[in-house]
């Protein structure tokens, strides 16, 4: 009698171990499965009759476009279908008058940060992600000396106010 117990017990033993491996290995697959899909879902595109065509991934919308004499890039955000309307009018406003906004971000940036003072300071994207505070927005800039580190203007209402960097 207590040989078919330790016989049972042993068996149910193996059959969990059993289960628990195979839900393991089935999950792992999933993982797998599952990142391999997301990463390979085409990006969502968007058209506007300014701005061209906006793609995304997320409720983020990058675009690039020829203003100003040159290409721009910039990154609304929106939700899973477009960008945000309001974030769109406030890029309008923005790229219309893009050349004194750039220099006023650029003029902040050199004044609070010595290491670019004299550096040659190009522009690289223009972010406005949060539809309840449109005014704040940020542009970024790169050094065509440096292009490892990326400089930061943080707009609060509309105005310069804070900097960084990335690298």
């Amino acid at each position: 009698m207590h040989d078919k117990t330790v016989i049972i017990g042993l068996s149910v033993a193996v059959l969990l171990a059993i289960a628990l491996f195979i839900g393991t290995v089935g999950r792992v697959v999933y993982s797998i499965a599952h990142l391999y899909l997301r990463e390979r879902k085409p990006k969502r595109q968007f058209r506007h009759s300014e701005f061209g065509v906006f793609t995304s991934d997320g409720d983020l919308w990058r675009c690039e476009f020829k203003g100003d004499g040159r290409e721009l890039r910039f990154v609304i955000g929106g939700t899973e279908d477009r960008p945000s309307q309001r974030l769109l009018v406030k890029a309008q406003s923005i790229l219309g008058r893009f050349a004194a906004v750039e220099q006023r971000a650029n003029e902040f940036l050199r004044s609070r940060v010595t290491e670019v003072r004299d550096a040659t300071l190009d522009f690289y994207l223009l972010t406005i992600t949060d539809e309840t505070c449109p005014d704040d927005f940020t542009f970024e800039f790169i050094d065509p000396s440096a292009e490892s580190r990326t400089w930061r203007v943080e707009f609060v209402g509309g105005e310069p106010r804070h900097t960084g960097f990335d690298d």
